[in-house]
């Protein structure tokens, strides 16, 4: 049981290696966008660390968000030696960013509160926000039903090996006790239940998972100059 359920998780990991996230790179890019009044056209140095933005950029002078094609935004980071571009394709990227940057004095003492108005589960390598929206529209969706076969299979397989394969009577004798075939059935089907969520849960995970390490991925800001 333990190598069929090793070879499933091995054959899921594999497949989720060629899995990427193309159409956050395929976009026109259109006009810059003003985020907030407060910050205007171009993020200065001053209002990087006013703001707190743009985590681990070294050097930074200046950054402009521009509006693109579908959703979300890309930003051009310029440095002391180096033009970077990064890209969000959150549907509320450019409206979380604004709301962040117009009540940030009262969002940085609750945090909290802020995460849970947008459905945050975690941050980019710049700051910028995760969410479970974002990570649904990134999902592939059918792990949880390949996994909830594959342990469906698995608990059916392991509960006959463990319990043996009920017996099924062609001429049944009056005095004939079916009691054993039938526990053997039940756990039989008790095993493939078991099996089935099991999987799915694992399924659902592992999509949470995979979605969110290839957002992260595809966020990481690149040299372009």
């Amino acid at each position: 049981m333990k190598k069929t359920l090793a070879f499933i998780v091995l054959v899921a990991l594999l497949v989720n290696c060629t899995y990427t996230l193309p159409h956050y790179f395929y976009y026109e890019r259109k006009r810059s966008i003003v985020i907030s009044k407060r910050v205007g056209e171009t993020i200065e140095p001053e209002e990087r660390e006013q703001f707190d933005l743009f985590h681990g950029i070294d050097e930074f002078k200046a950054a402009t968000f521009y509006e693109i094609t579908g959703d979300g935004y890309d930003v051009e980071i310029f440095t002391e030696h180096e033009k970077l571009i990064a890209y969000n394709r959150n549907p509320d990227a450019v409206m979380i960013l604004r709301d962040y940057i117009e009540r940030y004095e009262i969002i940085k003492d609750s945090m909290l509160e802020f995460e849970k108005k947008w459905g945050i589960v975690d941050y980019d390598v710049l700051g910028q926000p995760i969410t479970t929206d974002e990570i649904k529209i990134n999902s592939r969706r059918y792990w949880p039903g390949f996994l909830a076969l594959s342990g469906t299979v698995v608990g059916c397989v392991s509960s006959c090996l463990i319990f043996g394969i009920p017996e099924v009577a062609v001429d049944v004798p009056s005095d004939y006790d079916d009691s054993e075939s039938k526990n053997k059935i039940f756990i039989g089907l008790g095993s493939a239940g078991l099996g089935c969520l099991s999987g799915t849960l694992y399924g659902i995970e592992l999509d949470k998972r995979d979605a969110l390490r290839k957002i992260k991925d595809a966020r990481k800001p690149r040299v372009v100059e």
